[in-house]
C-alpha cells in the first residue's frame, strides 16, 4: 500500500460513525429518547446484523479485488440510508432501517480487511491503536454534543464522518497498486480459524461481563460519569500506541495479548477480594478498562496477521470479528441470566473471568504453534517445488516476460528468492537493510502482478515447466 494514513482515516472515520450512533451509541440514544423508541432494541439490531452479515460476506465472497468496490459501495449506502432514518419516528421502521445499516456497514469492514493484511507488519500495531484512538475521540465529541443538540441535527451531524470517509476510501482506490491477485480457490484455515474463535471468545465474554458488572457499577457509585468511562479504555489504546512505536520490531504478535490479559485478571481479582473498599474497587475497574483497550488492539493486529499469512481476510476478519461480537452477548446474557443472580456475584464474576483468561492464555501457544507449524510446511513445499526446477533454465528466468520489466537489482532479489532465501539472508548478501528489501519486493509484487513469494515461485515454475 503506497498511503497508509487514507486506509487509516477510512476506518477512523467510518468506525466514528459506529461508535457514535448505531452501535449504541450517544446519537442513537438521543433519537430514541427524542421518538420515545427502545435504543437499546435498536443497538441489538444493528450489533447482530452487523455481525451475521460480517460471518455470511466473510464467508461467501471470494474476489478480493473487489475490496475498493466493497468500500466505496458501502459508505454511499451506509450515508443513504442514515438520511432515510432521520423522519423515520415509529420504531417499526427505525429497526428495520438499523437492520440495514447493519448489512451495509460490514462490507466496509470486509472491504477494510485487504488492504489492512497488506500493510508492513512492524506498523501494524501501533496504525490500529491510532486509528481507533480517532474514532474514540470523534465518539467523545459527539456524546458532549448529544447534551445540548436536538437529535435530528445529531443524526445530520453524524453523517458528516461518515461522508468524509468516501474521500480516503476513494484514495485507496486511486492510491494503491493495481495489481491483481492470483484467481484460484484458497484453501480455507479451518483450524487456525477456530483456535483463533475459541482465543477470541474466551477473551471477549469478559468485555460483556464488564460492560454489565464494572461500568453500569461506575455510574451507580458516581465513581465515573458516563462519558469519562471510556478515558481508561482510550489510555490503553494510548498506551499500546506508545508501546508500538517504541518497541514496533521488537514487539510479537501475541505480546498485547498476554499484556492485556495480566492487567484484566489483576484488576478482577482486585474487585473480587477488595470490593469493599473505594480504592481497589475503583483502581480495579480501571484497570479492566484499560486492559479491553489493548485487547482490541491485539485482535485488530492478530486478524491483520493471520489473513496476511494465510492470504484470506474476508474470511478471516468476517469469522473473528462475528465471534467477537457474540462472545460479547453472551457476556451480557451470562451476568443477566446467572451471575445477577448468585448470592456471591461480586466474588464469582472476577473469578469466572480470571479463569476464563487463564483458559485463553493456555490457547495462546496452540494458536501460535498451528501458525508456525503451517509456515514450515508451506516452506517445505516452496523447496520441494524450487529442487524440481532446472537449474539451467532456472538462471534464464531473468530474461523471461515478465521479469523483464524488472531493474538489474529487483531481478537479483527475485532470484535469491527463488532460491528460498529468506529477507535476512538476502539483506546479508546484498549488504542492504530489510526494509530496502521488503521495499524491492513491493516493485517486484506491483509488476509482476502478484502478492507473495509464493505466487514468484508458481509463476516460475509454470514459465520453466
Amino acid at each position: 500500500i503506497k498511503n497508509e494514513k487514507t486506509i487509516l482515516w477510512s476506518l477512523a472515520l467510518f468506525f466514528a460513525w459506529v461508535l457514535s450512533f448505531p452501535l449504541h451509541g450517544p446519537v442513537l440514544f438521543a433519537a430514541a429518547a427524542e421518538r420515545h423508541l427502545y435504543p437499546e432494541q435498536l443497538g441489538l439490531f444493528f450489533t447482530f446484523s452487523h455481525a451475521g452479515t460480517l460471518f455470511l460476506f466473510g464467508t461467501m465472497l471470494k474476489d478480493e479485488n473487489k475490496w475498493r468496490q466493497l468500500m466505496i459501495s458501502s459508505v454511499i449506502l451506509t450515508l443513504l440510508l442514515n438520511i432515510l432514518l432521520i423522519p423515520v419516528k415509529s420504531q417499526i421502521w427505525f429497526g428495520i432501517i438499523t437492520i440495514l445499516l447493519g448489512f451495509s456497514s460490514s462490507l466496509f469492514v470486509i472491504g477494510w480487511s485487504v488492504p489492512f493484511s497488506r500493510m508492513i507488519a512492524s506498523s501494524r500495531l501501533v496504525f490500529t491503536a491510532l486509528m481507533m484512538i480517532w474514532a474514540n475521540i470523534f465518539y467523545i465529541v459527539f456524546s458532549f454534543l448529544s447534551r445540548f443538540l436536538p437529535a435530528n441535527f445529531l443524526l445530520c451531524l453524524v453523517c458528516l464522518p461518515l461522508a468524509c470517509a468516501i474521500i480516503p476510501a476513494k484514495a485507496c482506490l486511486e492510491s494503491t497498486d493495481g495489481k491483481k491477485i492470483p484467481p484460484g480457490e484458497r484453501k480455507t484455515p479451518y483450524r487456525i480459524l477456530l483456535l483463533l474463535s475459541a482465543l477470541i471468545f474466551c477473551l471477549y465474554i469478559n468485555g460483556g461481563i464488564m460492560y454489565n458488572t464494572i461500568i453500569p457499577s461506575f455510574i451507580k457509585l458516581d465513581l465515573l460519569n458516563h462519558d469519562l468511562v471510556i478515558l481508561p479504555y482510550v489510555g490503553g489504546l494510548l498506551f499500546m500506541w506508545f508501546i508500538g512505536r517504541l518497541i514496533r520490531k521488537q514487539a510479537t504478535t501475541v505480546f498485547p495479548l498476554y499484556l492485556a490479559a495480566g492487567i484484566m485478571g489483576l484488576g478482577f481479582i482486585t474487585m473480587a477480594f477488595l470490593q469493599t473498599s473505594f480504592l481497589p474497587y475503583f483502581a480495579g475497574g480501571i484497570l479492566i478498562l484499560f486492559s479491553i483497550g489493548i485487547l482490541d488492539v491485539f485482535l485488530w493486529t492478530i486478524l491483520g496477521q493471520t489473513a496476511e499469512k494465510y492470504a484470506n481476510p474476508y474470511k478471516v476478519f468476517g469469522w473473528g470479528l462475528s465471534i467477537n461480537v457474540f462472545a460479547l452477548f453472551c457476556g451480557d446474557l451470562l451476568v443477566q441470566k446467572w451471575l445477577a443472580q448468585t448470592p456471591l456475584e461480586h466474588l464469582v464474576t472476577p473469578l469466572l473471568a480470571s479463569g476464563l483468561i487463564f483458559f485463553a492464555i493456555l490457547l495462546t501457544p496452540l494458536f501460535t504453534w498451528q501458525v508456525e507449524k503451517d509456515l514450515q510446511n508451506k516452506l517445505r513445499a516452496h523447496a520441494r517445488d524450487i529442487s524440481s526446477l532446472n537449474i539451467g533454465r532456472l538462471q534464464s528466468f531473468p530474461e523471461m516476460s515478465p521479469l523483464k520489466t524488472l531493474t538489474p537489482r529487483e531481478r537479483e532479489i527475485a532470484m535469491l528468492i527463488l532460491n528460498g532465501d529468506s529477507n535476512k539472508e538476502i539483506a546479508k548478501k546484498l549488504y542492504i537493510s530489510e526494509n530496502t528489501v521488503k521495499a524491492h519486493q513491493k516493485n517486484i509484487n506491483k509488476k509482476m502482478g502478484i502478492t507473495s513469494k509464493h505466487d514468484l515461485l508458481a509463476l516460475a515454475v509454470k514459465a520453466l515447466s
